[in-house]
């Protein structure tokens, strides 16, 4: 018999990093960020080749300007380094994402009010996300109560201390949480020197907050246009903040390898651009650390 010939990968284009240091990893860079075991080739390949990793997942373009890689070096986190750091798993004792509703002055308590989605729609995209977690809503809280701050940002708007939120979340966390995830319809800044966030997260503390001020067009001055529409668009970018935020929580760092949902986003519209899904890089860690293997996920 004749052997079989696999085709040679093609040449990639090698190209001048960004201001901040960033250019998008080669093939080889991506494969040893990957590793290999069993579960990894029998879904990926070995390869980005022959319905290899490459097939379905699209590799880390060049910064743009504006874009977070811009000026920013982008080191990646490969996944031995991520096994290595001792990261968040489910144990017996914690199993529970909890998802917290966090109100200032009367804003939306989770309960899907005005086109913010609702407690329910989280929590059944986080379960299914997150394969085999519990996940729970916790009663809505004041900003007041939980000792954060607010103030007037740049563009009129109330904003929330994001670090001091998390501050206090961390001596709240309950017992039997794997992590606790509060959310807000307030923008967000994490302190006095920054102008605003999506969302915040802590690789190790097993706290973090995400907004969806900012996803709503009308945060802007800007129509809705169509109510099911507007829904449509804040549903799907909330569920994008809130798997990434909560995907930082098991200690995952963002993404420099592929186009995934934990690269960095420096604006709504890198946001919106960026994929609903993980990279192989970034499936595998989650994988691992849910210990639901990634055919499962998939299924």
């Amino acid at each position: 018999l004749a052997p079989i010939r696999r085709p040679r990968p093609r040449a990639e284009p090698v190209h001048k990093p960004s201001p901040g240091g960033f250019a998008p990893p080669g093939r080889a860079e991506r494969m040893r960020a990957l590793g290999r075991d069993a579960d990894v080739d029998a879904i990926f390949g070995s390869g980005e080749v022959g319905g290899g990793a490459g097939a379905a997942f699209e590799p880390a373009a060049p910064a743009a300007p504006g874009d977070w890689l811009w000026t920013r070096k982008g080191v990646g986190q490969t996944f031995d380094a991520w096994a290595a750091s001792k990261p968040l798993v489910p144990t017996r004792a914690r199993h529970v994402l909890y998802l917290l509703p966090v109100v200032v002055d009367g804003d939306d308590d989770g309960d899907g009010g005005g086109i913010a989605p609702s407690a329910a729609q989280l929590t059944e995209y986080a379960a299914a996300f997150f394969t085999g977690v519990d996940v729970r809503v916790l009663p809505a809280a004041s900003a007041a109560s939980l000792r954060a701050p607010t103030r007037v940002g740049g563009e009129g708007q109330t904003q929330l201390m994001a670090d001091a939120l998390l501050r206090t979340l961390r001596r709240r966390v309950p017992a039997d949480a794997l992590a606790l995830a509060a959310f807000t319809s307030t923008d967000l800044t994490p302190n006095e020197r920054w102008n605003y966030v999506f969302g915040k997260a802590c690789l190790k503390g097993r706290v973090g907050v995400f907004s969806f001020a900012r996803y709503d067009p009308a945060f802007f001055g800007e129509a809705r246009g169509d109510d099911a529409a507007a829904r449509a668009t804040l549903l799907r970018r909330a569920c994008r903040v809130l798997s990434h935020e909560v995907t930082h929580m098991l200690n995952v760092k963002h993404c420099v390898y592929y186009r995934c949902r934990m690269a960095g986003s420096e604006s709504l519209e890198q946001s919106d651009a960026s994929p609903t899904f993980l990279c192989p890089v970034c499936l595998r860690k989650v994988a691992t650390a849910l210990r639901c293997g990634v055919a499962r996920r998939y299924r």
